[in-house]
């Protein structure tokens, strides 16, 4: 999808390209079932009627201050409206303090393992994060609706070479999630997640781009490499 010729940024030689093979997404998804996601939700603290929001900005030096606190704002605006909404923080510490009456509905956690990560990921509502390609795999994968926050091109350093908008770019003009650049307003962000958590009609139909793009790479991996090894012996 990201290349130029399917209206994207990147360009490969054709030699190359004709030893590459698209085998889907790894690691694929394992899904839980509506218990698991239920009792996961239950241990947070997250009430049936409650939405609940994953941020994920990135760890150590690669942390997104202005990601965190956007989504912080766009959460604080959705509950001044009397929209139920909880999040929840995996990363390092915050590069930004909450407002203590906040902390009872913004969830900030230390360090997990991979596997509780992409659990809470799966049972959460929306995924708000930066250009993370694997944390979007796993939103795709868990049919998520996803934000993804990133640096307008235009503001770029080096804007021919390569851009996180460029990565996340095609999966939004897809459809299977949305994008937002750093200087898009807060109102604006906060009326597309309240259209997507709560209006069925939007959330669905992200989630069936999100179902129709989801393919198992491990499984076509494993075919290719059997099948490389057939030819080879």
């Amino acid at each position: 999808m990201g290349l130029k010729k399917n209206g994207g940024h990147y360009r490969i030689p054709k030699g190359i390209l004709k030893k590459i093979s698209v085998v889907g997404l790894i690691p694929s998804y394992h899904p839980l079932s509506s218990q698991e996601k239920n009792k996961i939700r239950t241990h947070y603290g997250v009430h049936k009627n409650e939405k609940l929001i994953f941020l994920y900005t990135s760890i150590g030096y690669l942390i997104k201050p202005v990601v965190f606190l956007k989504a912080y704002a766009v959460a604080k605006k959705l509950r001044a409206k009397g929209k139920k909404v909880k999040v929840i923080y995996f990363g390092d510490p915050p590069p930004a303090s909450l407002n203590t009456k906040d902390r009872h509905w913004f969830l900030t956690l230390p360090h997990t393992n991979t596997e509780h990560f992409s659990k809470v990921l799966a049972s959460s509502d929306l995924v708000f994060q930066h250009q993370g390609l694997s944390t979007l795999e796993q939103a795709i994968g868990a049919q998520v609706p996803v934000i993804a926050n990133v640096k307008d091109p235009k503001y770029e350093k080096h804007p021919k070479r390569h851009m996180h908008a460029w990565e996340v770019g095609p999966f939004a003009k897809y459809g299977a999630c949305a994008m937002f650049f750093f200087d898009d307003s807060s109102d604006a962000i906060a009326n597309y997640a309240e259209d997507i958590l709560f209006n069925k009609k939007r959330r669905e139909a992200m989630r069936r781009k999100q179902r129709a793009l989801y393919e198992k790479g491990e499984e076509k991996v494993y075919n290719e490499a059997i099948k490389l090894l057939k030819t080879k012996s």
